[in-house]
């Protein structure tokens, strides 16, 4: 039995086009989540210093409790917006994880923000030895009121509920301490 070429050649041909149509859309479907993570061309749009910071209450990663900024604290406060799919959020952690633990008269907040895999960004926290409260911005709507375009953002608010600062992009130890020990020494004042 003779395999007729002019049948079977249109059918290896209409194959080949689906099978890089499917390819090609796997490889858009798994892209599909926008990747908004510093370095960024400029610096965007966010809340500045000098201009008060939101409050929220977002639901604690992990589901146990609030995590709540009220705009009004005892104390400075540190606020880190960040995802398990940014790795420019990845790499700072143990900055944030060995700072936290040394600037007790500080206070450290995490937003896992629009994170598809929290219980990566758990993994993730307890990795880096994280223990302060992370909530969980599912809609994006807290890095919203703070006028986030990219992640890793870290604002750096007095305890009046002034912004004192902000990084954007990768948070070092340096940078993080060099802010923490501003945020106390302007807040003695």
């Amino acid at each position: 039995m003779a395999i007729d070429s002019h049948v079977y050649r249109p059918l290896a041909i209409a194959a080949v086009i689906a099978l890089v149509g499917f390819i090609t859309f796997a490889v858009v479907s798994a892209t599909h989540h926008e990747n908004r993570s510093f370095p960024a061309a400029s610096p965007p749009s966010a809340l500045h210093a000098g201009e008060r910071a939101p409050s929220f209450d977002l639901a604690r990663l992990g589901g146990v409790g609030l995590v709540s900024f009220t705009g009004h604290a005892t104390e400075p406060v540190v606020v880190n917006f960040f995802a398990s799919w940014c790795p420019n959020c990845i790499a700072e952690l143990d900055a944030f994880g060995s700072v936290s633990t040394t600037a007790p008269s500080t206070r450290f907040l995490g937003v896992d923000s629009e994170d598809p895999a929290p219980k990566t960004a758990e993994a993730l926290l307890h990795r880096a030895g994280i223990s302060y409260p992370v909530g969980v911005d599912r809609s994006g709507a807290v890095a919203n009121r703070f006028l986030i375009s990219a992640l890793p953002v870290t604002f750096f608010i007095a305890p009046n509920g002034q912004v004192r600062g902000e990084i954007f992009g990768t948070a070092t130890t340096a940078q993080l301490r060099t802010w923490v020990a501003r945020l106390q020494s302007s807040s003695k004042g």
